[in-house]
């Protein structure tokens, strides 16, 4: 991974940080649109949630008409009922950015664990 961080010569916000090299640190001041990157806490969470047992990535979530949302992915425009695995949920959320399979994951998760991956315990 260091060598990938040292490639970096962009301006990257979320650069990896190396607290024995203080020029690769992140770049706090820049600003940038953050829309997805609450996906990676969410993964983070399913993770957890797997790992401890109280979440299944074949479990089946339902995807129904009154949870497809507008923006960007593919589940929102797929007819529902349809019925998918949290993995694949997961899947759809990260590689297509998929709005709808990110708001099946929170309701699955939950909102509050999903958003603040520091309240877990170690």
């Amino acid at each position: 991974m260091l060598s990938i961080a040292q490639a970096i010569t962009a301006a990257c916000p979320l650069r990896p940080q190396f607290e024995d090299r203080p020029d690769r640190l992140a770049r706090s001041d820049l600003p940038v649109k953050t829309a997805s990157v609450i996906k990676l806490g969410i993964l983070l969470d399913a993770a957890e949630q797997v790992r401890a047992g109280h979440a299944s990535l074949s479990e089946k979530l339902t995807l129904t008409h009154e949870n497809q949302v507008p923006g960007s992915g593919v589940i929102g425009q797929l007819t529902a009922p349809l019925s998918l695995t949290l993995g694949d949920t997961l899947h759809l959320m990260v590689v297509l950015s998929d709005n709808t399979a990110t708001n099946l994951a929170i309701d699955r998760l939950g909102w509050r664990t999903s958003t603040q991956p520091s309240a877990r315990p170690a």
